[in-house]
Protein backbone atom coordinates (compact mmCIF):
# COMPACT_ATOMS: atom_id res chain seq x y z
CA UNK A 1 0.00 0.00 0.00
CA UNK A 2 2.77 2.60 0.83
CA UNK A 3 4.05 2.13 -2.72
CA UNK A 4 1.10 2.71 -4.53
CA UNK A 5 0.28 5.88 -2.07
CA UNK A 6 3.67 7.20 -2.78
CA UNK A 7 3.39 7.01 -6.34
CA UNK A 8 -0.27 8.65 -6.04
CA UNK A 9 1.44 11.26 -4.19
CA UNK A 10 4.19 11.90 -6.67
CA UNK A 11 1.68 12.07 -9.61
CA UNK A 12 -0.54 14.25 -6.94
CA UNK A 13 1.83 16.68 -6.10
CA UNK A 14 3.20 17.43 -9.65
CA UNK A 15 -0.26 17.78 -10.94
CA UNK A 16 -0.43 20.63 -8.67
CA UNK A 17 2.71 22.17 -9.62
CA UNK A 18 1.99 21.66 -13.76
CA UNK A 19 -1.86 23.27 -13.54
CA UNK A 20 -2.25 27.04 -13.29
CA UNK A 21 -3.77 28.16 -10.15
CA UNK A 22 -5.51 30.71 -11.63
CA UNK A 23 -6.61 29.92 -15.33
CA UNK A 24 -7.63 26.27 -14.14
CA UNK A 25 -8.77 27.07 -10.49
CA UNK A 26 -11.20 23.88 -10.47
CA UNK A 27 -8.48 21.44 -11.55
CA UNK A 28 -6.09 22.60 -9.53
CA UNK A 29 -8.08 22.44 -6.74
CA UNK A 30 -8.59 19.19 -6.93
CA UNK A 31 -5.01 18.05 -7.46
CA UNK A 32 -5.20 20.07 -4.30
CA UNK A 33 -7.35 18.25 -2.48
CA UNK A 34 -6.02 15.14 -3.56
CA UNK A 35 -2.79 15.72 -2.21
CA UNK A 36 -4.16 16.10 1.02
CA UNK A 37 -6.26 13.29 0.60
CA UNK A 38 -2.99 11.12 -0.43
CA UNK A 39 -0.58 12.77 1.66
CA UNK A 40 -2.54 12.12 4.91
CA UNK A 41 -2.54 8.25 3.78
CA UNK A 42 1.12 8.25 3.23
CA UNK A 43 1.68 9.55 6.77
CA UNK A 44 -0.34 7.21 8.24
CA UNK A 45 1.17 4.29 5.94
CA UNK A 46 4.37 5.70 6.88
CA UNK A 47 4.12 5.37 10.74
CA UNK A 48 2.82 2.17 10.89
CA UNK A 49 6.26 1.05 8.41
CA UNK A 50 8.39 3.54 10.59
CA UNK A 51 7.06 1.57 13.23
CA UNK A 52 7.68 -2.18 12.10
CA UNK A 53 11.17 -0.99 11.30
CA UNK A 54 11.71 0.36 14.75
CA UNK A 55 14.51 -2.09 15.98
CA UNK A 56 16.80 -0.87 13.01
CA UNK A 57 16.03 2.55 14.36
CA UNK A 58 17.28 1.95 17.80
CA UNK A 59 19.78 0.31 16.70
CA UNK A 60 20.71 4.06 15.32
CA UNK A 61 21.53 5.61 18.28
CA UNK A 62 24.58 3.12 18.93
CA UNK A 63 25.98 3.01 14.99
CA UNK A 64 25.17 5.10 11.86
CA UNK A 65 26.53 2.12 9.50
CA UNK A 66 27.16 3.50 5.85
CA UNK A 67 24.39 2.18 4.54
CA UNK A 68 22.04 3.46 6.95
CA UNK A 69 22.27 6.83 5.51
CA UNK A 70 20.23 7.25 2.85
CA UNK A 71 17.31 5.57 4.79
CA UNK A 72 18.41 8.61 7.46
CA UNK A 73 18.09 11.06 5.21
CA UNK A 74 14.81 9.48 3.53
CA UNK A 75 13.29 9.77 7.45
CA UNK A 76 14.17 13.55 8.04
CA UNK A 77 13.02 14.14 4.68
CA UNK A 78 9.79 12.35 5.19
CA UNK A 79 9.46 14.34 8.72
CA UNK A 80 10.50 17.40 6.88
CA UNK A 81 8.02 17.21 4.70
CA UNK A 82 5.18 15.98 6.54
CA UNK A 83 6.02 19.16 8.86
CA UNK A 84 5.97 21.61 5.85
CA UNK A 85 2.58 19.85 4.30
CA UNK A 86 0.70 21.20 7.46
CA UNK A 87 2.35 24.26 7.95
CA UNK A 88 1.02 24.89 4.29
CA UNK A 89 -2.12 23.29 4.68
CA UNK A 90 -3.00 24.95 8.37
CA UNK A 91 -1.05 27.83 8.70
CA UNK A 92 -0.29 29.47 5.15
CA UNK A 93 -2.54 30.79 1.98
CA UNK A 94 -1.64 29.80 -0.95
CA UNK A 95 1.41 27.22 -1.90
CA UNK A 96 3.73 30.19 -3.72
CA UNK A 97 5.08 30.86 -0.32
CA UNK A 98 8.64 29.85 0.67
CA UNK A 99 7.37 27.18 2.88
CA UNK A 100 5.62 25.82 -0.30
CA UNK A 101 9.06 26.07 -2.02
CA UNK A 102 11.36 24.42 0.39
CA UNK A 103 7.87 21.81 0.28
CA UNK A 104 8.33 21.32 -3.45
CA UNK A 105 11.87 20.62 -3.87
CA UNK A 106 12.31 18.69 -0.79
CA UNK A 107 9.32 16.36 -1.94
CA UNK A 108 11.29 15.84 -5.77
CA UNK A 109 14.72 14.86 -3.74
CA UNK A 110 12.47 12.84 -1.17
CA UNK A 111 10.89 10.97 -4.66
CA UNK A 112 14.59 10.31 -5.34
CA UNK A 113 15.27 8.76 -2.15
CA UNK A 114 12.39 7.01 -1.99
CA UNK A 115 12.37 5.50 -5.59
CA UNK A 116 15.67 4.48 -4.52
CA UNK A 117 14.65 2.68 -1.42
CA UNK A 118 11.85 1.02 -3.35
CA UNK A 119 14.59 -0.16 -6.02
CA UNK A 120 16.64 -1.53 -3.66
CA UNK A 121 14.47 -3.92 -2.03
CA UNK A 122 12.68 -4.51 -5.38
CA UNK A 123 13.53 -8.31 -4.85
CA UNK A 124 12.24 -8.77 -1.62
CA UNK A 125 8.89 -6.66 -1.80
CA UNK A 126 8.50 -8.84 -4.95
CA UNK A 127 9.08 -11.90 -2.80
CA UNK A 128 6.69 -11.22 -0.23
CA UNK A 129 4.17 -10.34 -2.48
CA UNK A 130 4.27 -13.68 -4.20
CA UNK A 131 3.70 -15.53 -0.89
CA UNK A 132 0.60 -12.81 -0.08
CA UNK A 133 -0.91 -14.71 -3.27
CA UNK A 134 -0.38 -18.07 -2.20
Amino acid sequence: MLISVFLALIISGIGIHVTDEFAQHNLWHNWAVTHVIVGTLFLVFGILHIKGHWAWFKSLAKTLKKKSKPNMILTLLFIFETVTGIILLVFTDGGNSHIGLWHWWAGLIMTGFGIGHILKRWKTLKLGYSRLKK
